[in-house]
């Protein structure tokens, strides 16, 4: 009789320790979920900044580029410049097409109507309006980006200013 009560004991325990351990490995898995998240998080914020940063350095480095995208001068097609315009442009679109991805609106802050969202809406449709190449090269290449996503409602918005 003895046998079993250890043994029942015994069973007792190692049940309880495979409770405290099951319980353990999901505190574990869920405190690495977290983690992965801030890291994920951090990871999107940092590409977000160093497009913005990239955009920056070459007005820096081409100061003839900021009045076609913050004064509204306008270029013709014949300019010298017209093809740094037109590649600025192409970025801007891409940088701005970017933030209509999944992995933009997971950010905390970023969904429809986000704290952080909405500074940023408001950057790119004063992008527009300040801008003709902008608008222009947009309209030229509708078809390359998803419609009625992001960069359909700024240029709407922003164009309808510059015009």
């Amino acid at each position: 009789m003895k046998m079993s009560t250890n043994i029942e004991k015994f069973d007792v325990i190692l049940k309880r320790g495979a409770l405290v351990a099951t319980i353990f490995g999901f505190i574990v898995i869920a405190w690495q979920m977290i983690i992965a998240r801030q890291a994920y998080e951090a990871q999107a914020w940092q590409v977000i900044i160093q497009q913005t940063g990239e955009i920056n350095k070459i007005f820096i480095e081409h100061p003839d580029l900021y009045p076609y995208f913050y004064q509204k001068k306008r270029v013709q097609s014949d300019d010298i410049i017209y093809p740094k315009v037109i590649s600025m442009a192409d970025m801007y679109l891409d940088f701005i097409d970017g933030f209509e991805d999944a992995y933009v609106r997971k950010l905390a802050g970023m969904e429809d109507g986000g704290k952080y969202r909405i500074p940023w809406e408001n950057y790119f449709q004063d992008q527009f309006s300040q801008s003709p190449a902008l608008c222009n090269r947009y309209k030229e290449v509708k078809s390359w980006y998803t419609e009625d996503g992001v960069l359909e409602t700024f240029a709407k918005k922003g164009c309808s200013k510059v015009e």
